[in-house]
């Protein structure tokens, strides 16, 4: 049973499908975090800060 190829396969698209997944709760919790992030930034201020260190 284990040998069969179609088994094999099965079992390996299940496991991809099961990575894919946590990759997207990855990047759906660091879309989250960034936002947060990027809200708390006051960007008039952020861009004259950058402008002067350049």
């Amino acid at each position: 049973m284990k040998s069969d190829p179609l088994y094999r396969a099965r079992r390996t698209l299940l496991a991809e499908a099961r990575l894919l997944t946590e990759i997207q709760k990855l990047a759906r919790t660091l879309t989250q975090r960034a936002t947060e992030v990027f809200s708390y930034v006051d960007w008039p201020s952020a861009r004259t800060f950058f402008w002067r260190l350049y």
